[in-house]
Parts: C-alpha cells; sequence; structure tokens
C-alpha cells in the first residue's frame, strides 16, 4: 500500500447501500434454500452429505458476492470522496470481510436451517416465512447427515476456504473497473477537416500546390509536409518535392502519398 493509500481514510456506505446488498442476500439465500434440485440427494449413496458440500460451495459463492458489493460500494464512495487518491485496498478488504461475518453470524449462523426466513420481516411476510421454513425441514437432505458434517465441511471453509480469494479478486475487478470509469477520458486532436482532393489529372495540370492545400489533400498538418520535404524519406513514406519558391511539385511523389492516404481508387 503506498504512503498515500495508508492516510485515505475509508467512508462507510450509505445505509440504503448496506440495506441494498442485504436484501439481494436473502433473497439468493432464499432460493438456494428452495432449489428443487436438493431432492435427488435424498435417493442418493452418501446424498445428505454430498448435499452439505453442495450447500457450502453455494453459499460460499453467496459470500464472495456480497464481498464484492459491498467492495464496489465503498471503491464509488471513495471516487467521491478523494477522486484523485489510490484505493487503500488493504482497509477496504477489512472492512467488506467484517460486513459479510453478518451472513455467517445471528440469523444465518447455519444457514441450512432456513432460520434465517423466519427473521427477515421486511422482505417476507411471516405466513410466508413459516411455510417454507417448514417445507425446507420436509425435504432437505442434510437434516439427515450427522451434525459433526457441519463442522467438518461447512465452518472450515466459511473460515478460510478458496471463496476469499475469489472474492478478493472479484473485489479488484470492481475497483479496477470504477476506476477506469471515473478515469477523465484522454484528449483526442481533432482530426484535419476531410476536404475533397482534386482528380490528379487537375493536379497535374497545376504542376505545383500551395503547402497548405496539400496538407489539406493528405489530411495533416503543414509542418508535417515540411518535413516530408526536409527529411526526404520517412520510413517508407516517400518524400515530396518543392519548387524554388516552396511549393509542392505535383509529381509521382505526391501522386503516391496521395494513393496511400485517399486508397487506390484516388486517380
Amino acid at each position: 500500500m503506498s504512503a498515500k493509500a495508508k492516510n485515505i481514510a475509508v467512508p462507510d456506505i450509505s445505509a440504503s447501500a448496506v440495506r441494498a446488498i442485504e436484501e439481494k442476500f436473502f433473497f439468493q439465500a432464499r432460493e438456494l434454500l428452495k432449489d428443487p434440485a436438493w431432492v435427488g440427494y435424498r435417493t442418493q449413496v452418501h446424498g445428505p452429505v454430498l448435499a452439505v458440500k453442495e450447500f457450502t460451495s453455494r453459499y460460499t459463492d453467496l459470500l464472495s458476492w456480497a464481498f464484492a458489493e459491498y467492495v464496489e460500494a465503498l471503491a464509488r464512495a471513495l471516487a467521491v470522496d478523494a477522486p484523485k487518491m489510490p484505493i487503500p485496498w488493504h482497509k477496504v478488504q477489512e472492512q467488506a470481510f467484517q460486513f459479510v461475518e453478518r451472513f455467517v453470524t445471528g440469523a444465518y449462523w447455519h444457514p441450512w436451517t432456513g432460520d434465517f426466513l423466519r427473521s427477515s420481516e421486511d422482505w417476507i411476510n411471516s405466513a410466508t416465512a413459516n411455510a417454507e421454513y417448514l417445507r425446507l425441514h420436509e425435504i432437505a437432505p442434510w437434516f439427515s447427515a450427522p451434525p459433526d458434517v457441519w463442522e467438518r465441511v461447512f465452518f472450515p471453509d466459511v473460515q478460510s476456504g478458496s471463496w476469499k480469494d475469489r472474492a478478493i479478486e472479484n473485489g479488484k475487478q470492481k475497483v479496477r473497473l470504477i476506476a477506469e470509469t471515473q478515469s477523465p477520458a484522454p484528449t483526442r486532436k481533432p482530426k484535419q477537416q476531410d476536404i475533397d482532393v482534386p482528380p490528379w489529372r487537375d493536379l497535374q495540370r497545376q504542376k505545383s500546390i500551395k503547402q497548405a492545400d496539400a496538407a489539406s489533400y493528405l489530411r495533416v498538418e503543414r509542418r508535417t509536409v515540411r518535413q516530408y520535404v526536409r527529411n526526404g524519406t520517412l520510413g517508407k513514406i516517400p518524400a515530396l518535392n518543392k519548387t524554388p519558391n516552396g511549393r509542392i511539385c505535383c509529381d509521382g511523389k505526391l501522386f503516391e502519398l496521395l494513393r496511400k492516404d485517399r486508397g487506390n481508387t484516388y486517380h
């Protein structure tokens, strides 16, 4: 972490942003419990244990998602408070993991039991929550698994599983995307005005043209035309010839440059 990043205070995200993540997490966790695929594990050999492992994998994916969402909200807040300062990643990461703790404690302490359904009346009415809770306990295969399976599978993975690495990478990607959108677009030099070039036979009749006209026809700046004349050849670009009074000769070299710029259809 740079010295500047160390001195940046990480703001709290708004209450509405916190609530939005909590609400989305609740409904995703609810859908995880309601997945009809769980019924199939009831008839498999070692099905309950396999269901515990599958639930753990999918629930930690939700934790990773919540981490990245919180990081994004923090990064946006920092972009407003300190738009030109580097993101203090270690502070952001620490704060985001602290936020995710709420989804493995309290009502979410044993999420596979569905207890959180009956503790979230803001998002689901009590009758629906109780009905889903009872249905879960009727069909979920893991309730017949030995109690120590959760201790051996779920909690170790929550504490130090690979989901944390995925969460960090997803969070950093969010930060990079925000940094890109916050950065001002590079200033582009305006293109030379596109002017119709007279047919080559008309230019040949003139024998020579002003350097300003040559620049317009070639869609370059006048100093580039002077450089063509002064330097002879530039890489594979042929030089331009000029008359004693500084005009550009309408010869094969000018024609070749015009064909190179305007395409082989120019004649």
